[in-house]
């Protein structure tokens, strides 16, 4: 990315300022959902979309390298500066795993092959195990926690039935990448399958 007031280039991989004033700082990083037009029209079904206009211009490329335990995709997750990556391909057939990185407890979600998701799974001072629930009413799915049985919607992280209704999940700042683009960075990171 190019900063234009500052003169800086920052890498969009991992924040860094690569030249200029914000060399060597890092950008704090905001989750965000990375999914298709549908599944956010399930979850979100008044959401308009301002059109945008094409900037033009270059953008940096890396040619990666090829990693034979890697396929597709990867869902790279940063947890204070160690990464790891979920395989977005060879998960696409589960919808939930508890998992534990860098002393945190979380739960990866996959809401289709290119929706996935990471929460910190703690709400209420409890550290939760989620497996697949049923999907609403509305047709969104859902998350049940086996601790107090409540119903979360999986696109938020939203506790809207049961014991725990209203608490919400921490949702973890991820990023999509390709498989060989991500081993070009982080080619020792840990790696769900």
């Amino acid at each position: 990315m190019y900063e234009k007031k500052s003169n800086s280039e920052i890498s969009s991989v991992d924040g860094v300022g690569m030249t200029g004033k914000y060399r060597g700082v890092i950008l704090q990083q905001y989750p965000s959902v990375v999914t298709t037009w549908g599944e956010w029209k399930k979850h979100y079904p008044k959401t308009k979309v301002m059109q945008g206009r094409s900037t033009g211009g270059m953008m940096g490329t890396y040619t990666g390298i090829t990693n034979k335990r890697l396929s597709g995709l990867i869902l790279s997750l940063d947890v204070d500066s160690k990464v790891k990556g979920y395989d977005m391909t060879s998960l696409k057939g589960k919808k939930v795993v508890n998992d534990e990185f860098n002393k945190k407890k979380i739960v990866w979600v996959g809401l289709d092959s290119y929706t996935q998701l990471v929460f910190e799974r703690t709400a209420g001072g409890k550290t939760l195990t989620f497996e697949k629930g049923r999907n609403d009413s509305k047709g969104r799915e859902t998350l049940t926690d086996k601790e107090t049985k409540s119903t979360w919607l999986a696109i938020s992280g939203e506790c809207v039935k049961g014991k725990m209704k209203g608490k919400k999940l921490n949702l973890l700042p991820t990023t999509p990448f390709k498989s060989s683009k991500w081993s070009f960075f982080h080619p020792k990171a840990e790696l769900k399958k």
